[in-house]
């Protein structure tokens, strides 16, 4: 093999372990729900393509909130990208003004991103602002025409999420039958394992069933969520809201 072959193969493979090594080696451990192995494998691979995202997003994930927004700080303030991302942060956090503005930021900068308009629907619905315009975010995220290859790789349960949080956003208006089909939609494509993303569908779908009046049904939800997440930020999340709860006898 002459100088030439063997520097073009070298850089092939450099190029190729640059784009795919965090796919086959970080996100592995994520699906698993190992949150501790794939933040360690993260940081391993902060050279990779996109590395600060994926690195942020595995520690929002785990519930390292503030981990995360340290990454993707010095991104945004450069305005550079990561707004949607470390919105999501702030948004779990409860820091739901600062997650508000960075989500418009990055609607404003990337209109066709429907997901943001999901993390929008959820931002409004946790402020208590039961209005159509919650309703219209949600619309829009399940009426996308797919989700990105990055977020279904990331998340399988992606679509399910987006009918999870119309049910919430049409339990938050009074449409009870709309928002029991969505449940029902929701969980017929929740068909995915993954910690974070059954997770997710069951915390959106209790505050649905929470805003409908059932709390048997709500109390349902977060203990899957819980259960199904125990290290994450959806488990915590669920727990804070079964604390928040008064006891629900069982039938």
């Amino acid at each position: 093999m002459g100088l030439l072959s063997a520097l073009i193969l070298t850089l092939t493979v450099g190029i190729v372990v640059w784009i795919f090594l965090p796919a086959v080696w970080v996100i592995p451990a994520l699906h698993r729900g190992d949150y501790e192995t794939a933040i360690r494998r993260a940081n391993w691979c902060r050279w990779c393509f996109a590395a600060p995202l994926l690195r942020a997003s595995v520690l929002i994930y785990g519930d390292r909130l503030r981990e995360a927004e340290e990454i993707l700080q010095p991104l945004v303030a450069k305005g550079k990208y990561g707004h949607h991302t470390l919105a999501c942060a702030m948004l779990y956090a409860n820091r739901l003004d600062e997650a508000q503005q960075l989500v418009e930021e990055a609607i404003r900068r990337e209109p066709r991103q429907k997901a943001y308009r999901c993390t929008l629907a959820q931002i409004l619905l946790r402020r208590g602002l039961r209005t159509p315009v919650a309703l219209e975010h949600a619309e829009a995220a399940v009426s996308s025409v797919s989700c990105s290859p990055v977020g279904s790789r990331l998340n399988p349960n992606e679509r399910a999420e987006y009918h999870a949080i119309r049910a919430w956003a049409r339990a938050a208006t009074g449409d009870s039958a709309g928002a029991e089909q969505d449940e029902q939609r929701a969980l017929a494509l929740c068909a995915s394992s993954i910690p974070y993303a059954v997770g997710e569908v069951g915390w959106m779908l209790g505050n649905a069933r929470r805003d409908l009046g059932d709390a048997q049904g709500a109390q349902r939800h977060f203990e899957r969520a819980r259960a199904g997440d125990p290290r994450g930020t959806m488990g915590r999340l669920s727990g804070e809201a079964l604390a928040a709860a008064p006891s629900v006898p069982q039938p």
